[in-house]
């Protein structure tokens, strides 16, 4: 009889592994992305970039996974690896308007120069992020 329970066993356990590894790539970095965002909102930076990278392995042209990725980079005061993670972004996506948007408060508040601050402002206002007008009054 445990000859029996132990084959049971092994075999739940063999369905689970498979049924967890299912799923296409796109499931895949959807989970990863969507639960990366999340961790970010709960401010937790280090299991945000964790899942984000596991994102990135399902979809490495992804520029919402590597804007977050640098929005987790500055978060945790790496300034130059969020900078990077921006531009990268920017170049898999010209249109997106989230990673201007992360340079220019970089360009504000950490290297406090303004004209590139204004310039990537003015970017991510244009690009649809409405709510820049405090921050682009002065730019224009």
């Amino acid at each position: 009889m445990m000859k029996g329970n132990l084959i049971y066993i092994l075999i739940f356990a063999t369905l689970a592994l498979l049924v967890s590894s299912c799923g296409t790539d796109e499931e895949k970095f959807r989970y990863h992305l969507e639960n990366g965002i999340d961790l970010i909102y709960k401010a937790r930076y280090q299991d945000a970039e964790s899942e984000l990278l596991k994102a990135l392995k399902q979809n490495p042209k992804s520029h919402e996974a590597i804007y977050y990725l640098g929005a987790c980079r500055k978060s945790l005061g790496d300034i130059e690896g969020a900078k990077a993670r921006f531009e990268e972004a920017i170049k898999l996506n010209p249109q997106y308007a989230e990673p201007y948007l992360g340079l220019a408060l970089i360009y504000q508040d950490v290297y406090q120069d303004r004209e590139m601050a204004c310039h990537y402002f003015i970017m991510a206002e244009d690009l649809g992020i409405k709510s820049l007008m405090d921050y682009t009054k002065r730019c224009r």
